[in-house]
């Protein structure tokens, strides 16, 4: 009686371990970028064995996907992180929770400032420069309309209003 023949080498299981980490690292960053924008390609992610993967972002940063949990400070959520780790040269690894906190943390690299300050501001260039809303205006009236009484006052009925 033959041998069956093996599935797979276990070189090729190592190499399908590396694309698997890229391609959750790109599903998962779907709940960074919802406009399925760069970070959720699987091209643009590294895989390793051990089930990480990271995005290059610059010559000096990259975003880290680790599935460990616990080991990496993720909170798992059904094999996915809620959170990456932007990792940059002589920063403290930083949690990244939406492409749009990656793009200011990203542009405080660029300008030589640390990602996290004593003037560190998440909401910063967030103004709109929309009025804030004068309650006053939306004309709320203290008296009940015509027939409102009524409608309290009856309360429930089971039986349909025609």
């Amino acid at each position: 009686m033959n041998a069956p023949q093996l599935a797979a080498s276990p070189e090729q299981i190592a190499a399908d371990a590396i694309a698997n980490a890229a391609a959750r690292a790109a599903a998962g960053a779907i709940h960074l970028d919802f406009s399925s924008g760069a970070l959720t390609k699987p091209h643009h992610w590294t895989g390793s064995a051990d089930g990480s993967a990271t995005c290059r972002l610059t010559p000096t940063a990259h975003l880290l996907y680790n599935p460990s949990g616990s080991d990496a400070g993720t909170d798992e959520y059904k094999g996915r992180p809620r959170y990456y780790e932007l990792i940059a040269d002589s920063q403290a690894p930083t949690v990244v929770t939406t492409v749009t906190q990656l793009a200011q943390f990203l542009e405080r690299l660029a300008d030589g400032r640390p990602l996290h300050d004593d003037e560190y501001d998440p909401w910063e260039g967030a103004d709109d420069g929309a009025d804030p809303i004068d309650h006053k205006d939306l004309d709320y009236d203290d008296e009940p309309e015509d027939g409102q009484d009524d409608m309290v006052l009856t309360g429930y009925s089971e039986e349909p209003p025609f």
